[in-house]
C-alpha cells in the first residue's frame, strides 16, 4: 500500500467493512479531505509529542512531563498559551518554559 501524509484517511471496504480483517484502502471519496492536510498535524506532533504541551482544561498546567529527557535539543518559540506567549526549550535534562518568548 502506499503511504500519504500524516494522518491520511484510510477506510475500510467491500462486503466484509465491518470486520477487523476487512480491506483497507485511502479515502479518497471528493478528493482532497482534512485528514489528509498534513502540515497542521504534524505541527502537532512536534508541539505535543516532542516538546510534551498538553495543556489541562482547567488552565492550571501547560506541560505532560516537564522533567522527562527529550533526545533532541530544541527550541519552540511564538507558543501562544491564553493570552500569553511562551518558549518551550528542550533537552536532556527536560523542557524549560519561559514567559513571554518572541514570537
Amino acid at each position: 500500500m502506499k503511504e500519504g501524509p500524516i494522518t491520511q484517511s484510510r477506510e475500510f471496504y467491500g462486503e466484509r467493512k465491518k470486520e477487523k480483517d476487512a480491506p483497507v484502502r485511502l479515502a479518497l471519496r471528493g478528493g482532497t479531505m482534512r485528514e489528509i492536510i498534513s502540515g497542521g498535524q504534524f505541527a502537532d506532533v512536534v508541539i505535543n509529542t516532542f516538546f510534551g504541551f498538553v495543556p489541562s482544561v482547567d488552565g492550571k498546567t501547560m506541560l505532560a512531563d516537564q522533567k522527562t529527557p527529550r533526545p533532541f535539543t530544541g527550541t519552540l518559540s511564538g507558543l501562544r498559551w491564553g493570552r500569553d506567549i511562551y518558549k518551550l526549550e528542550a533537552d536532556q535534562s527536560g523542557v524549560r518554559v519561559d514567559k513571554g518568548g518572541q514570537q
